[in-house]
């Protein structure tokens, strides 16, 4: 979108490799910007990971994790509580395009 040069330019000052930089740059653009609130909220509407690539989505899970709940200031039973929910909802987006 038209986010992206902002969030590939923070992307290149954090120290991870490339994917994971690029997830926290985008949970840190859109918690400031997009009010996301929840892990669901980034992956299935912020970045559409849930609909379009649930595999990236477990390549990053941990550090998208990590990034919301500093973001947000999560206790533990919160992340726990989000990880959780992703996961149901990757499995529920699992069983609908096996039907299809």
């Amino acid at each position: 979108g038209t986010a992206a040069v902002e969030i590939l330019k923070e992307a290149s000052k954090i120290k991870l490799e490339p994917q994971k930089a690029i997830v926290v740059a985008e949970v840190q653009y859109t918690c400031r910007n997009e009010m996301c609130m929840n892990v669901l909220d980034f992956f299935e509407r912020r970045t559409g990971r849930v609909n379009f690539d649930t595999q990236a989505i477990y390549e990053v899970k941990e550090v998208a994790l990590k990034s919301l709940a500093s973001m947000l200031k999560w206790e533990k039973d919160e992340v726990n509580q989000q990880e959780i929910d992703l996961e149901q909802t990757i499995q529920k987006v699992k069983l609908k395009m096996d039907q299809i």
